[in-house]
């Protein structure tokens, strides 16, 4: 059986290591050109924001010949996908958010402390600490 306590802090454990594998990030819009975002940033991904509205994520991108082209996978398998430079009305690369690190964080913080509240009131709180006296 597990103790009352272990289970919420294996459970706290857990959370933590998620939220901080999973970097929360936010789209910048750039205000050059793709073709000079790509030849001097060199990206490792961009959201384009096609003429009609579309949004279009590319991995590795590069520019060749008239066209902005890359992967549509981070893993470089997916399709290969390229966009016109002349459908493009927009362009943007991802950037670390501290705001949504921060939010996450403390998300984390208020759910592993219910968890261990209510664990604290179901195990009959300080009343079962010492065998029950």
């Amino acid at each position: 059986m597990i103790p009352v306590l272990r289970l919420p802090r294996q459970m706290l454990c857990a959370l933590l290591l998620i939220s901080s594998l999973s970097a929360c990030t936010t789209w910048r819009t750039e205000s050059v050109t793709p073709a000079q975002l790509v030849d001097g940033e060199h990206p490792k991904s961009v959201r384009v924001t096609r003429t009609d509205g579309r949004h279009v994520t590319i991995f590795t991108p590069r520019v060749a010949g008239d066209s902005l082209v890359g992967s549509g996978s981070s893993y470089g398998q997916g399709a290969h996908l390229g966009v016109a430079l002349a459908d493009i009305r927009e362009i943007a690369t991802s950037h670390p958010s501290a705001g949504k690190d921060v939010g996450l964080v403390l998300l984390v913080g208020v759910v592993a402390f219910g968890v261990l509240l209510v664990a604290f009131v179901a195990g009959g709180g300080m009343g079962s600490v010492g065998g029950g006296y």
